[in-house]
């Protein structure tokens, strides 16, 4: 979320609308990229290096997060960049804080920005 929408989404959606994908291909670009990702660790006659880069070197929260995003950016295909941010917003909030801190109201999305950038001083960030 540190990033506004544009920056963050804006070329990924115009291949995606260029390219008429779906859903299912963003999702399954993702889960290719993941892979990937994975493979990008140096084998050194390690067994699986991919799933230790992703067990021992994430943390688990960390990874958790970015996987969970998947689901939202491929909504990307049906929806706008700053639709699509502001749901991921939401819904990670809500998942951090079921009983949020974030007052409604003006500003409550830039809080809630900052409250996942601040990662482990969200009190203060959203008292301040």
């Amino acid at each position: 979320g540190e990033a506004p929408p544009g920056a963050l989404f804006h070329k990924f959606k115009r291949a995606i609308v260029q390219g008429g994908a779906s859903q299912a291909d963003i999702s399954f670009y993702f889960a290719h990229w993941f892979t990937d990702l994975a493979g990008a660790e140096p084998f050194g006659g390690k067994p699986w290096p991919g799933a230790e880069k992703f067990s021992v070197k994430f943390p688990w929260k960390v990874l958790a997060a970015f996987l969970d995003s998947f689901g939202f950016v491929k909504k990307l295909a049906m929806m706008s960049e700053v639709e699509v941010m502001e749901e991921y917003l939401v819904s990670r909030v809500a998942s951090l804080w079921p009983m949020s801190p974030i007052p409604p109201g003006d500003g409550e999305l830039a809080a809630m920005r900052f409250s996942l950038m601040a990662q482990g001083f969200e009190l203060e960030i959203v008292s301040a």
